[in-house]
């Protein structure tokens, strides 16, 4: 039988091979073996040709892989196939040769090499031998000193301690006598004190239940306040620990979202149960609020979740996100907002239109929606380039271009504008019907302006571009300085070490060679600050590189 491994090639097979395949027999076999000597190869349709043998037993053999269809072989591709086979004989004979002659002369390079290492070994084993001896004597030098000090430190400490013992026993003695006749006084000074203190704390406990009742009567709401056994009214809080700091008001004009996290998180700190929480909140509404809380029903003012829920729906109210988000693409720079108060308008509304998006996408759009809005446009458009990834960098940025802008192209003069009204005199008081026509602003400088305006601009950013170049000339100046710096001090280091081994004396830093080169001019003396090739130039040169272009009255390149 044939398998899957060794598969039956029907165009290269004998009768027998073919005898081997499942449901074939003799005449099926010597049938295939005819049709093969009439058409040389055979392919599975040649074989459903054969009317003694069904398709239904091929079709399996075939997705087995029992049967193969491969070329037949004649005795020219055999023969080639063998010559081949001697060829790549004879390159192996060849190729294993090469590697053994490569071998021979590896392995006596080998036996040079254990040679070599064999007198290296011997090399180490002198050099140990005479490193230990030098470790033995160095430690019984360590250890004779180590014990003249240790002898030393003892008499000293003993001497130290006998002294200090003596006038510290003198100074307590003395203390204590002190302390006996000044513990006298105190007890009888202390023994006064209390009998007033208690006297003036029972008077001031009486004046204060007599206030806090009347205020309670007046005031307080039922239910707020409890009327201890022993006849005193306190607060139904029975938290323990610090007492809680006193609680903003709301009115109902200010904002309820701030008060009211607020209010819970001193809520959460302190543990209150929902009855405290609603004694306090009430305590804390004022003018609108209170009337508001006083029209509710008693279940919203008796239940602290639901009359927080009403107060939310009443004064919390605000736009839906959707609508929010719609006129945060419209938002727009008052003439009289700065640029803080437009950044935190920005983001009320981008928290309040996008209450589910992650924080970094919230940043995004609240920038985007910032530089978009901004009155300055130059600015916002410097800012934009720098591509901030929030909102606190997009408000540094344009600060810093408007300060930019004023330093090089100073403040903006008010531009008087020529009116001229079209017909005003034949505008009648009596027409009521007709439409007025508009004023018409004629400016004769508009188009100079403009023109103006953009080479400056244009003029703004090559100026940009230079003082960036600068400040990277700056930079890389700094990094070298720094690794001169550092090697410099591995060097002084290196030399203090030195001279502490020979002569154990500690160089000063002012005698080091290294700290007196200057880092301007490379030479010998004197400091970068003292270089006299800097004290001819002004503080404007001496850190920035001089620019090849001049400039004007306005610092604008001519």
């Amino acid at each position: 039988m044939a398998s899957n491994s060794n598969p039956i090639d029907i165009n290269n097979s004998s009768v027998g091979e073919l005898k081997l395949i499942p449901n074939i027999g003799d005449k099926r076999a010597q049938a295939i073996v005819k049709l093969r000597d009439e058409k040389g190869s055979l392919t599975l349709e040649d074989l459903k040709s054969l009317t003694t043998i069904p398709s239904t037993i091929l079709d399996p053999l075939v997705s087995e892989g029992v049967i193969v269809f491969r070329k037949r072989e004649t005795k020219e591709t055999k023969e080639q196939s063998v010559s081949m086979v001697r060829e790549q004989e004879d390159r192996m004979n060849e190729i294993i040769n090469r590697l053994q002659t490569q071998i021979h002369k590896q392995e006596k390079e080998i036996e040079r090499k254990d040679i070599q290492i064999k007198q290296s070994e011997n090399d180490i084993a002198a050099g140990q031998k005479q490193l230990e001896i030098l470790e033995n004597k160095l430690e019984t030098h360590h250890e004779h000193q180590m014990y003249n000090l240790q002898q030393k430190f003892e008499t000293e400490l003993e001497n130290t301690k006998s002294h200090y013992e003596n006038t510290i026993t003198t100074s307590l003695s003395a203390k204590s006598e002190e302390l006996m006749t000044l513990k006298k006084k105190m007890s009888d000074q202390k023994n006064k004190w209390v009998s007033k203190m208690q006297q003036l704390e029972n008077k001031i406990k009486q004046l204060e239940d007599e206030k806090i009742n009347k205020e309670v009567d007046k005031l307080a709401p039922q239910g707020i306040y409890r009327k201890h056994p022993t006849g005193i009214i306190t607060d139904t809080s029975d938290s323990k620990g610090p007492s809680p700091p006193k609680l903003s008001t709301f009115d109902g004009k200010s904002e309820w979202k701030p008060f009211f996290t607020q209010f819970s998180h001193i809520a959460s700190r302190y543990k209150w149960s929902e009855e405290q929480k609603l004694d306090k909140l009430i305590e804390c509404l004022r003018d609108k609020a209170l009337k508001y809380f006083s029209s509710r029903p008693q279940q919203d003012q008796r239940n602290f979740k639901r009359l927080s829920t009403k107060l939310e729906e009443r004064f919390g109210r605000k736009d839906l996100p959707h609508i929010i988000r719609r006129q945060l693409q419209d938002i727009r720079q008052g003439n009289e907002e700065s640029v803080e108060e437009f950044a935190d308008k920005v983001q009320e509304m981008t928290t309040d239109g996008y209450p589910d998006t992650p924080e970094d996408c919230k940043q995004t759009v609240a920038v985007d929606a910032f530089l978009r809005g901004c009155l300055n446009k130059q600015a916002a458009l410097i800012a934009m380039d720098k591509n901030p990834t929030t909102l606190d960098i997009a408000i540094q940025y344009i600060k810093s271009a408007i300060t930019n802008q004023k330093l090089i192209l100073g403040v903006k003069k008010c531009e008087v504008r020529k009116v001229k009204f079209e017909d005003s005199e034949s505008e009648s008081e009596s027409d009521e019907e007709t439409p007025k026509k508009v004023r018409a602003v004629v400016s004769s400088k508009q188009n100079t302006i403009q023109n103006s305006e953009q080479t400056k601009f244009s003029k703004l950013e090559s100026r940009v571009k230079r003082i960036e170049e600068d400040n990277r000339e700056i930079k890389n100046n700094i990094a070298d300085i720094i690794q001169i710096l550092n090697s410099s001090n591995q060097n002084s280091s290196n030399r203090s070490r030195s001279n502490s081994r020979k002569n154990r004396n500690i160089v000063s830093p002012s005698n080091s060679p290294s700290r007196q080169t200057c880092f301007k001019c490379n030479e010998m003396g004197h400091f970068a600050r003292e270089c006299p090739n800097l004290k001819n130039k002004s503080p404007y040169q001496r850190y920035r590189s001089p620019s090849p272009t001049s400039l004007n009255s306005s610092r604008l390149e001519k």
